[in-house]
């Protein structure tokens, strides 16, 4: 049976009402154990040892198909030490559902040099091992929400936020004085002139077994072009050239039938985004085209035509708005997205359209929870069209 539309809505703003009716939530002050008495307390090899928590709890209720449960996103144990003061290493594992309950994996394991100035780059770095890659870590800093789903370049399936390989990175001309940074409402990538980062990658995700010899190349470059005058507003190109991640010679269908492909499909990404941030308004724009898709699944099929031979990667095309509007002094945002893609753009019917509203409530740095409305449309009519209400927590202590 159905569960009625409006009882849904009324049970979500129950429970929202019920979490702001309660007062609100400061994570208590505790001073930091630093000095001969912290070297003493802790193994050698330990210093600056800091342990963390990020998870993201909640209940959903889908129409098509109509589907109401409590769920867990996402449930980090996050372990970072500070040996040296040019070394951070991080450890974090990552208890997420799937098809067959929970189920646990690696979701960073690295080892980071950095420095303080190198040249015109400040606060350069080199991560190595199951590293960050170049997009997703910046566009989460300017889009927090990721406790209402994965962001649109990864929703999609284009990328990931972790990979084996690889990452360089830094900041262009400096960082921006703190006055500047609170006007940002504390931006985490204070960069003056804008920032970087690049490296080379295994492809097939920090989830996902590697299928052949393949390295993919990612790179992110952001430019803060009048850091005196409009300090929020920020440029970005990502991109992304490599293979799918399918093994050498693999055969067409993922079943393991059809005939023999000889040459891995092309992954590839050009994106751009254009974010403007500022205390109580955040705005970003962006779009994409490419081939491909880190798996090597978005491929054509069928018999060679004049856009396609048999095996190759489709050319896709997108783009998403998305934009916060925070109701100060009140712990409350608006918040908006909306979504369109299309994996295929030399054949009809491959094409989807989302859209996403919601309110969010935070009253500290360790809490948030947030009732959003999504509805998605495909252009394919023999896909059903899907809409959901959530309410969602995320506790986060690092």
């Amino acid at each position: 049976m159905r569960t009625p539309r409006f009882a849904t809505w009324a049970s979500a703003c129950l429970v929202l009402g019920l979490f702001l009716a309660a007062p609100p939530l400061h994570a208590e002050k505790m001073s930091d154990v630093k000095g001969p008495l912290a070297d003493a307390l802790l193994p050698t090899g330990l210093s600056g040892l800091r342990v963390g928590l990020n998870l993201m709890v909640g209940y959903q209720h889908d129409d098509s198909p109509t589907l109401d449960q409590f769920v867990a996103k996402r449930a980090y144990i996050d372990v970072r030490v500070k040996p040296r003061d040019w070394l951070d290493i991080r450890i974090t594992p990552d208890v997420y559902p799937d098809d067959d309950g929970t189920e646990y994996r690696l979701k960073y394991g690295y080892g980071k040099v950095h420095g303080k100035q190198a040249g015109f780059i400040a606060s350069p770095f080199v991560e190595m091992g199951l590293v960050h890659t170049p997009w997703l870590e910046f566009e989460e800093h300017i889009n927090p929400y990721r406790l209402q789903d994965p962001l649109y370049q990864e929703r999609v399936g284009l990328i990931t936020s972790a990979d084996f390989g690889i990452t360089f990175g830094g900041r262009f001309g400096g960082t921006l004085d703190k006055r500047t940074i609170e006007k940002l409402g504390g931006t985490p990538d204070p960069g003056l002139y804008g920032s970087f980062a690049f490296g080379a990658y295994n492809g097939a995700g920090y989830y996902k077994e590697e299928q052949n010899s393949n390295k993919t190349l990612m790179s992110r470059v952001t430019v803060r072009p009048l850091p005196d005058m409009i300090a929020g507003l920020q440029l970005s190109h990502h991109f992304i050239y490599g293979r799918g991640n399918r093994e050498e010679n693999f055969t067409l269908n993922l079943d393991g039938t059809g005939p023999v492909i000889n040459t891995l499909p092309l992954y590839l990404l050009n994106g751009f985004m254009v974010s403007w941030e500022q205390r109580f308004l955040t705005v970003t724009a962006q779009g994409v085209m490419g081939s491909g898709n880190r798996h090597g699944t978005n491929l054509w099929s069928g018999a060679a035509t004049a856009d396609y031979n048999q095996g190759e990667a489709l050319e896709y095309q997108g783009g998403s708005l998305f934009a916060e509007f925070r109701l100060h002094p009140y712990p409350f945002s608006l918040v908006g997205r909306f979504d369109v893609f299309d994996k295929d753009v030399n054949n009809p019917d491959n094409g989807l359209n989302r859209i996403i509203g919601g309110i969010a409530y935070r009253p500290d740095k360790t809490f948030r929870i947030l009732l959003d409305v999504e509805q998605t449309d495909y252009e394919n009519p023999l896909t059903d069209d899907e809409f959901r209400i959530q309410v969602m927590m995320q506790f986060k202590t690092i």
